[in-house]
């Protein structure tokens, strides 16, 4: 994966889970993570456990369902990076889809 080393990663809903591994796998592969979701304390500590691996990462507070949250997390990705190359969209909210009749 040297293809995706220096590349900046933007990863919603890394605080846990499914986002929480893809921030830790990217990581491992030099790239440069932004770990968001509106859980601070839980990605700092995401945050951390990449650091103590060697890897770079950051957190952002982001609420996926603020448009105006999510435009300043990625400008605030890219003031601080230069550039975004990845984003994983990872949070959302469910919806209870009604059956077809």
């Amino acid at each position: 994966m040297k293809k995706l080393e220096g590349k900046v990663a933007f990863i919603t809903g890394a605080t846990s889970g499914i986002g929480e591994a893809t921030a830790k796998t990217l990581a491992s592969s030099g790239v440069k993570v932004v770990v968001s979701g509106r859980r601070e304390a839980l990605g700092q500590r995401v945050v951390d456990q990449i650091r103590a691996e060697g890897g770079e990462a950051t957190f952002i507070v982001t609420d996926v369902n603020s448009e105006e949250s999510i435009g300043k997390a990625i400008s605030g990705t890219i003031d601080q990076h230069g550039s975004l190359n990845i984003g994983v969209n990872n949070a959302g909210i469910a919806l209870e889809i009604p059956p077809a009749r």
